[in-house]
């Protein structure tokens, strides 16, 4: 570092540059004399000192470098120099001037690669042109290195020096994926597996098959990132290298994204452990927070708290203040989940106090922001007005941001939460354009998805085309060696009389042909209906997909509607009118809610009934005033699933009964109780009751005669579902549909 700055690059500027160093160096040590601090001024005092030993020190080496590339350029102009000799000094020049020259430095690379390849030493060529790509590649020329390392690649094949041509690929992956190119980095990596396992170069394979592992995790192909991480880790662990513990975090990290927790605790224990044995407080670390936010995601929030707290005493130990920041985070996630809003508040606020100002990851502070302004927004709501101003600059510093790192996903979160925001302080024009920027962001985040997934079967098919490649021609040279060996034992037996059995080869030999031609024809024929069956299982996902981007299209939609009523509704001042707007809003939001369900689970066509139906209450519940005095219980029979067709009618039902309770079925006590029953009967048909606690309607009540648009609607929808309904008091209203399930 101290030879950087006493040397320009591209010039020697020795003299001027050792004037200033010495010029600021004992400026800074005045200013603390003349402000007679004396702390300061030993402190300085001691600097200063330490400097002018590496500045001396620096100077030694400095005269010793151009010492050298004196005596190389000395030698190189002897014209009795050997040509070895030779490539070898232009070589060493070029080492010699990457710290002093990159221009320089990049002449005598190409003066040794030029003469390299009049000698054809491709081997001698293949290391100078890799050792050439690194200047590029430190000065950030990626395309330029890239191309280089391709060139050196070329030369270490036609050497056949095949671990070199391992390292270029290894290093060309490597490249691409600090890049985020995870499609071109698989496909050089892969191409570096092969030839590492053919050569069995260890020293290689467990880098590869620790980044393939990190390269199919990213884009979501987890059964390969597993199968790559395990080999990475086969090798490491009997090589004994000092980053195993690393590939159990990465293994962890993938079984995480495919939600099999346990493993992936399993996994970081191992990582923890490991961090234990060797003192590695940044593994320690990193495998005790990854075990908090396990346990986190199983809702086990005591147990991720004891993690995170012990992580974050290794992070304040190593110093790393990014993931400091990152545990408060997670705090007050749990807080927000927990509806702890002003403990969230304060967790958020310590976060963004820790957050560094220099080497920051911004994602982390979009993240920060967000649970600083959604605590506000919840506080506000609760009947703190002043936080809302709070709320809305955090929001939208956070939203700014996160366009700026092109972060989507938080983008439409953030626009989500300004339209609340907007819409809570009456300042409608603005809610409208963030419900605008939602829905856009949406349309961009279904395209990505889609993107994604085909970039996804692209990869999978590239990587299984190759394997059966692979399978074929070893199977080939199977029957090649065969046909060999057995070639060999006739020619040496049948010497003598090969004449008397001329006959027999030639039958022997169209035998052999037809049994070949046979197999072709199998062969052709299998491999044809193996293309059909990929070709049906192709569309059979791509309609899957196509299914889940409508559903999604259609809760989008429906949640437009949501918001434009909701906009509607606070601009009318008739309070019959507004309670006919809201209760439209809750038809249309149980409808939203079966898309939203259907576009996130794996079949399409069904869904899990109950789960639906606890979402679709909690929202009822939660947009009425006297909620905390509302209490429902539901029942309904293990795995119970109906189609599109039947759930949208019996929500709206469920929909319109809760909330004809919520409004009617106080008790004497003051609470609202209501319990919601579901359960198959026989003869294919299914018995749905909605109770509560209430008063229940007038004795003279016909249920078939009402003129009440919600009764109205229990009746037409119940019809729909080839059912019947009923009314009975007992401790309160009953009302039970009867319908018909397939």
């Amino acid at each position: 570092t101290a030879k950087r700055f006493l040397v320009e690059r591209g010039g020697n500027g020795k003299e001027t540059n050792l004037l200033t160093f010495v010029k600021h160096s004992f400026s800074f040590f005045a200013e603390s004399f003349y402000a007679m601090n004396p702390y300061y001024f030993i402190k300085r005092a001691v600097y200063v000192t330490v400097v002018l030993i590496v500045f001396l020190q620096t100077l030694d080496l400095y005269g010793s470098e151009n010492h050298q590339i004196d005596s190389l350029k000395n030698a190189l102009s002897t014209e009795s120099l050997q040509d070895s000799a030779r490539f070898i000094a232009n070589q060493n020049l070029a080492i010699a001037y990457v710290s002093v020259n990159i221009d320089s430095a990049d002449h005598y690379y190409d003066e040794a690669i030029a003469f390299g390849r009049e000698q054809e030493w491709d081997l001698f060529v293949g290391h100078a042109t890799f050792n050439k790509s690194l200047l590029y590649h430190y000065q950030l020329q990626q395309d330029t290195s890239i191309a280089i390392v391709k060139d050196a690649a070329e030369h270490y094949r036609k050497a056949d020096y095949l671990k070199g041509v391992t390292n270029c690929y290894f290093t060309i992956g490597t490249y691409w994926a600090n890049f985020e190119q995870f499609d071109s980095s698989i496909y050089y990596l892969q191409e570096a597996k092969e030839i590492g396992e053919q050569i069995q170069d260890s020293f290689y394979l467990h880098r590869i098959y620790n980044n393939l592992g990190l390269m199919y995790q990213y884009v979501g192909i987890y059964d390969l990132s597993i199968e790559n991480t395990l080999k990475a880790l086969e090798v490491k662990e009997a090589l004994k290298t000092p980053d195993v513990g690393r590939a159990y975090v990465n293994l962890g990290l993938t079984y995480s994204s495919n939600e099999a927790r346990e493993r992936a605790i399993f996994y970081f224990n191992k990582g923890r452990k490991y961090g234990l044995l060797n003192k590695d407080t940044a593994l320690l670390a990193l495998s005790t927070k990854n075990i908090g936010n396990e346990f986190a995601s199983l809702e086990m929030f005591d147990s991720a708290f004891v993690y995170y707290d012990n992580a974050y005493e290794y992070f304040k130990a190593i110093d790393d203040s990014n993931s400091m920041a990152r545990v408060y985070l997670s705090y007050s996630e749990i807080a927000l989940i927990r509806e702890n809003y002003d403990i969230a508040l304060t967790y958020a606020e310590t976060g963004l106090s820790i957050y560094p100002k220099v080497n920051s990851v911004k994602r982390l502070k979009v993240g920060l922001l967000i649970k600083l302004a959604s605590s506000e927004f919840f506080l506000s709501k609760n009947g703190d007005r002043n936080y809302w101003n709070n709320a809305r600059i955090h929001a939208e510093e956070a939203l700014a941001l996160a366009k700026e790192t092109a972060l989507l996903g938080y983008e439409g979160e953030l626009s989500e939460l300004l339209f609340e925001i907007h819409r809570e302080l009456g300042q409608f024009k603005k809610a409208t354009y963030y419900a605008g920027e939602l829905s856009t962001i949406n349309d961009s985040l279904n395209r990505a998805e889609r993107i994604k997934y085909l970039s996804e079967q692209q990869i999978r098919f590239e990587a299984e085309k190759k394997e059966l490649m692979i399978q074929s021609l070893n199977r080939e040279n199977e029957l090649k060696t065969a046909s060999l060996a057995k070639s060999e034992e006739l020619r040496s037996t049948q010497k003598v009389i090969i004449w008397l059995l001329v006959g027999g080869i030639v039958i022997f030999a169209g035998l052999i042909i037809g049994i070949f031609r046979l197999y072709k024809q199998r062969t052709s024929y299998a491999s044809r209906l193996e293309e059909q069956n990929k070709l049906i299982s192709n569309q059979k996902e791509e309609k899957e997909v196509l299914l889940k981007e409508i559903h999604h299209r259609v809760k989008n939609n429906l949640q437009v509607v949501i918001a434009l009523l909701e906009l509607q509704d606070s601009a009318l001042k008739d309070k019959q009118f507004s309670e006919a707007v809201k209760m439209s809003q809750q038809r249309v939001r149980s409808m939203a809610l079966i898309h939203e369900l259907l576009y996130k689970n794996e079949d399409v066509g069904k869904f899990n009934f109950s789960d639906y139906i606890q979402n679709l209450l909690k929202q009822v519940r939660n947009s009425y005033a006297n909620r905390d005095t509302l209490e429902y219980t539901l029942e309904f029979e293990k795995n119970l699933q109906f189609d599109l067709d039947t759930a949208i009618p019996l929500g709206l039902i469920i929909t319109e009964l809760f909330t004809n309770a919520a409004k009617y079925g106080a008790g004497s006590d003051g609470l609202t109780k209501v319990s919601v029953s579901c359960k198959k009967i026989p003869e294919g048909r299914c018995l749905l009751t909605v109770r509560d606690t209430g008063q229940g309607l007038p004795t003279d009540f016909e249920l078939s005669k009402s003129k009440s648009l919600g009764v109205r609607l229990v009746h037409k929808l119940a019809k729909q579902l080839k059912g019947t309904v009923d009314y009975h008091f007992d401790k309160g209203a009953v009302f039970s549909i009867t319908f018909t399930h397939d």
